[in-house]
């Protein structure tokens, strides 16, 4: 498969996930103390996604991705405009007022030598 229809696949799953749901990556970080303790902030990322998926996943799902069973919760995320060195440093993401930890960050779609999307695995 060429670079060429990679990029155009990549584009087109962009176009339909940009549709989707606000997802906000938080990342916790330490940024000094005062009298009572520790002071902790948030760096945080708000990227789309689509489809998400609740636990019990559909079986569909179950039979691709050997990991789910320890998961509550299953997003997609766009390749382009995302890094995955860039989303491992987040801890915890939030979606419709529900905070989860997350657990897993994997490429997955194939296509050629490249990889279609993200998915990330999260548990409350």
């Amino acid at each position: 498969m060429s670079l060429f229809n990679t990029r155009k696949y990549q584009e087109d799953i962009k176009r339909v996930i940009d549709q989707g749901y606000d997802l906000m990556l938080v990342k916790k970080s330490f940024s000094g103390s005062d009298n009572f303790g520790e002071i902790l902030s948030e760096d945080v990322k708000i990227i789309k996604t689509f489809p998400v998926y609740h636990s019990p996943f559909p079986r569909a799902i179950l039979n691709r991705i050997g990991w789910l069973d320890k998961e509550t919760i299953l997003f997609t995320l766009s390749r382009l405009g995302s890094e995955l060195k860039d989303l491992i440093r987040y801890s915890q993401c939030r979606f419709r007022d529900l905070t989860y930890d997350i657990t897993t960050i994997r490429e997955y779609g194939t296509c050629g030598d490249d990889f279609l999307y993200y998915i990330i695995g999260g548990k409350r």
